[in-house]
């Protein structure tokens, strides 16, 4: 269950793109949402914008438990700075805002988000300018959770399954084979005999997760497709009209070496709705253990 959740909010466009979902996520576990905005080396506290006490305010007025807190950096570190909050308040998930262009390993998602994705040692929930649609609230939501049969890609499932009971949403586990596997293939075998033993493998590997989270009353399905893997998973989330994707993260070298490496990559540019990036477990250990320090913190 998350208790608290970080959001980085300077009144910007960008910064509020995540305030509806970060909102949801805390009404829904009854968290604590803390409004985080982060001081540039040169500006002092009189020049926080007074929009972040207003939209406090605002959702405090909803029955939101919501703070704000006023955090220093240093250098050009400033997702150094979120990320200290978020240890320092023992938070269980950042969100954030951002922009959804630029070229692959150079910050794509926007300096901060890169950083916080790169160092985080919880969940981050991404929303960037393509994300538009609103959960709903006249049905239950859908998490997607493209899974690659890799144990490291498995570790989405445990937030999905939080998010699923928090919001009496329901799973679809898809898995996609790789059509350009059919380049590597003995030519003696025939191309549809070889996708569609993937296909069915996959779809076995599928049932079986499947069935251990129905047992947990949860709603699950299954998609076991064949494709390019970033076009199938962006499409289907849009055919099952999918209001989450959640997925797994290596997190060392920032967005663009993630778990799924370029089919992720693509996923998070274009998709519609937020993801989530999850840190393994042994990943996280090891960014709490580097991770310096470098915000100061202004009650």
């Amino acid at each position: 269950m998350y208790r608290t959740i970080v959001l980085p909010f300077d009144g910007s466009e960008q910064s509020t793109r995540a305030l509806p979902y970060a909102t949801a996520l805390a009404r829904a576990a009854g968290a604590r949402l803390i409004l985080t905005y982060v001081l540039a080396p040169w500006e002092l506290v009189l020049d926080v914008p007074a929009s972040l006490q207003a939209t406090a305010t605002e959702l405090q007025s909803t029955g939101i438990d919501v703070i704000t807190q006023i955090t220093h950096r240093q250098g050009n570190l400033p997702g150094r700075a979120i990320l200290d909050v978020a240890r320092e308040r023992n938070a269980g998930l950042i969100a954030i805002g951002t922009h959804a262009y630029g070229a692959v390993g150079r910050a794509l998602f926007g300096s901060v988000a890169d950083d916080v994705v790169r160092h985080a040692t919880v969940p981050v929930l991404i929303c960037t300018s393509r994300v538009g649609r609103r959960w709903p609230v006249d049905r239950p939501r859908r998490i997607l959770v493209p899974l690659d049969g890799s144990a490291l890609a498995e570790t989405a499932l445990a937030p999905a399954r939080q998010m699923a009971h928090q919001f009496g949403a329901s799973l679809d586990l898809v898995g996609v084979v790789d059509q350009t596997l059919v380049a590597v293939i003995d030519l003696d075998v025939q191309i549809g005999d070889f996708l569609g033993m993937q296909r069915a493998e996959t779809w076995a590997y599928l049932e079986h997760i499947a069935d251990e989270l129905r047992n947990d009353t949860l709603v699950v399905d299954v998609q076991a497709l064949v494709g390019m893997p970033s076009d199938t998973i962006r499409q289907l989330s849009v055919d099952l009209d999918s209001d989450m994707i959640v997925m797994a993260t290596h997190g060392r070298s920032g967005i663009a070496r993630l778990l799924l490496g370029s089919v992720a990559l693509r996923v998070l540019q274009h998709s519609g709705v937020p993801v989530l990036l999850v840190q393994p477990a042994s990943v996280a250990a090891e960014r709490r253990a580097e991770a310096p320090t470098l915000g100061k913190v202004v009650e």
